[in-house]
């Protein structure tokens, strides 16, 4: 009789021991994840160019009906941003003629010489 009891007692010991290991994976699978960065931040807009350019800044989904700003010609102007919005070079017909995708670690966007690109650093 001693010895039945002794099984039974080990083999709760054995279950209540996997149960809680097993309840310490479901919490640790059930954790939220960190959130990407989502804070707006600032970003310098530098024009090489020598004259004026029509920028537009923020979400890739508002980019058919754009809200431009225009900055003078060789000059540096600070946008706010999300990472994963896009600074774009706009036509003046408010059509994008080239784009560059904000990173969390971008804190310049530089306009070339011509106008005819723009670049993220």
């Amino acid at each position: 009789m001693k010895t039945i009891g002794k099984l039974v007692t080990g083999m709760m010991f054995c279950t209540a021991f996997s149960l809680s290991g097993y309840g310490q994976q479901l919490l640790a699978s059930n954790e939220n994840p960190a959130l990407p960065n989502t804070q707006e931040k600032q970003v310098t807009v530098k024009n090489s160019s020598e004259r004026s350019i029509a920028i537009f800044a923020g979400p890739k989904e508002e980019i058919r009906d754009p809200r431009l700003r225009t900055y003078g010609g060789l000059s540096s102007n600070s946008v706010y941003v999300k990472p994963n919005d896009v600074v774009c070079l706009m036509s003046g017909e408010k059509k994008p003629i080239a784009c560059t995708i904000i990173k969390p670690e971008t804190t310049v966007v530089e306009v070339n010489s011509s106008a005819t690109a723009v670049t993220g650093k």
